[in-house]
């Protein structure tokens, strides 16, 4: 009884570092197919005309959930844009503030210019976006695939328009805040080690 009881005390350790392993690991993704929506054969493996039916099937429908996911990204990114108009106004106050305290603001009047180049880039990248998405040439006007080649240039195009979008918001206010960090570094009162200027 004591060996099983020594051998139970050294593996419980063991156990229990494996018990915790496993709680932390993300659980598994499991991407099965509904009944009403069957994965696809592979395009090799088409023997029947509902075997093409089926994969015809699978492409439409991904196409339309990518066309409903830019929609939505294309919302999104308007919202971001607002912002950066607000940005642009408070940074400027900010600006004039910083001259108040007989401060030289010029690195932040350069990294706003610079901020606002890219929110225009931004602006024209998602005009561009939002003509593609408004035309949904390929789709009709539920955003269901009516003509797939139309429909995949139109998801392709859009894609890439609403990437360089992105891009360009990401850049500009990545280079705005370090610009603001940086200014308020090298600023910074020794008397006063608070926080800094807020724009």
């Amino acid at each position: 009884m004591s060996r099983l009881k020594k051998a139970l005390t050294n593996a419980l350790p063991a156990c229990l570092a494996l018990a915790v392993l496993f709680a932390a690991l993300p659980p598994a993704v499991v991407s099965a197919a509904s009944p009403a929506e069957p994965t696809p054969p592979p395009a090799g493996e088409i023997h029947s005309a509902s075997d093409l039916a089926a994969r015809e099937g699978f492409r439409k429908r991904a196409l339309e959930r990518i066309y409903s996911r830019q929609q939505d990204k294309l919302a999104r990114q308007d919202a971001r844009l607002e912002r950066a108009a607000e940005t642009n106004t408070r940074v400027e106050s900010l600006i004039e503030r910083i001259r108040e305290r007989g401060l030289d603001p010029a690195p932040i009047v350069s990294a706003l210019a610079e901020f606002n180049s890219g929110i225009a880039d931004a602006r024209r990248n998602n005009l561009k976006a939002r003509a593609i998405l408004t035309i949904h040439a390929g789709f009709d006007d539920n955003g269901q695939v009516i003509q797939f080649a139309e429909a995949r240039e139109t998801v392709g195009s859009a894609g890439t328009y609403l990437h360089s979008t992105a891009d360009s918001l990401n850049t500009a206010v990545r280079g705005l805040v370090q610009a603001l960090r940086n200014f308020w570094q090298e600023n910074r009162p020794e008397s006063q080690p608070g926080e800094p200027i807020q724009p």
